[in-house]
C-alpha cells in the first residue's frame, strides 16, 4: 500500500491511492464493532505528523465504525494504561476500550501498514483466524511481552507478524508490539539486530527470522532463543 518515510526525519504516510483505498474499503466490509485508533505523538513534534493524521482520518472515513484520537506524549493515564514507552505509537481500542496488548511503534508503511489494516479488521470482526488447536496452545502460554523489530520491506513479514498479533488478540497474557527500525534505529544497536525480524520476549528471550505459527509457538513454549543471546 502507498506509504513512505520522510528522509528529513518526520515519518509520514502518503495519500492513499485509489487502488489501495478500494482494497481497504473491501476489507472493511468485515467490520462489526467499533475500533478507535489512538495516536500517541512525541512531545515537541506535534506538527510533524499532519499528513499521517490526514491519512488516519481518510481511513476512518471508510467505515462509520472507525474513529481516531491523537494525544501528545506526556505522563498521562492514557500512556500508562496503554503501556506506551516509545513515540510515535498507535494503539487500537475495541468497543470496550481494550487494546489487547497490541502496539505499532512508528508510522506503519509497506507490510507494516497492511498488517495494521488487517489488525483493525481482526479486532472489529472478532475473527482471529486461528484453528482450535493453535488457539489452545496460545492460551496455555505463560505471559509473553513480544517486541518485534523489523523494517517494512522484510520478505515474508506479513504472515509472521499477523500471527503474533493474533496471539495477543486471543490471550490476555500475550502482548505484541512492532517497531520500525528505520524510525527507531537505536533499537537495532540495543538488541544487536543482524537478521530481521528480531523478536524479543519479556526482554530476555530473543530469536531472529520468519517462522510459521507452529514454529513460533514451539519457540515460546520451549524458550528457544538465538545462540548469540
Amino acid at each position: 500500500m502507498s506509504t513512505s518515510n520522510n528522509p528529513s526525519g518526520g515519518a509520514k504516510m502518503t495519500s492513499i491511492s485509489p487502488e489501495d483505498r478500494n482494497e481497504i474499503v473491501r476489507r472493511f466490509e468485515s467490520l462489526k464493532e467499533p475500533v478507535t485508533i489512538l495516536f500517541h505523538k512525541p512531545e515537541g513534534k506535534e506538527n510533524d505528523f499532519s499528513d499521517f493524521l490526514s491519512a488516519l482520518e481518510d481511513i476512518c472515513s471508510m467505515s462509520e465504525l472507525l474513529s481516531t484520537m491523537d494525544m501528545v506524549e506526556m505522563e498521562t493515564d492514557e500512556d500508562l494504561i496503554h503501556d506506551v514507552d516509545m513515540f510515535p505509537a498507535l494503539v487500537l481500542l475495541d468497543g470496550n476500550g481494550d487494546h489487547h496488548g497490541i502496539r505499532f511503534y512508528g508510522i506503519p508503511s509497506g507490510k507494516l501498514f497492511e498488517v495494521f489494516i488487517d489488525t483493525i479488521v481482526m479486532i472489529s470482526s472478532g475473527e482471529d483466524g486461528l484453528e482450535k488447536g493453535a488457539k489452545e496452545r496460545v492460551m496455555a502460554l505463560d505471559e509473553n511481552k513480544l517486541l518485534i523489530l523489523c523494517t517494512p520491506g522484510v520478505p515474508g513479514l506479513g504472515p509472521f507478524l499477523m500471527n503474533c498479533m493474533r496471539m495477543a488478540f486471543v490471550s490476555e497474557r500475550i502482548e505484541c508490539g512492532v517497531a520500525d527500525l528505520i524510525q527507531f534505529p537505536e533499537l537495532a544497536e540495543e538488541y544487536h539486530v543482524l537478521d530481521m525480524p528480531k523478536t524479543i520476549s519479556n526482554s530476555q528471550l530473543r530469536f531472529s527470522g520468519i517462522y510459521s505459527l507452529d514454529e513460533t509457538l514451539e519457540i515460546l513454549e520451549k524458550r528457544i532463543g538465538d545462540a548469540e543471546d
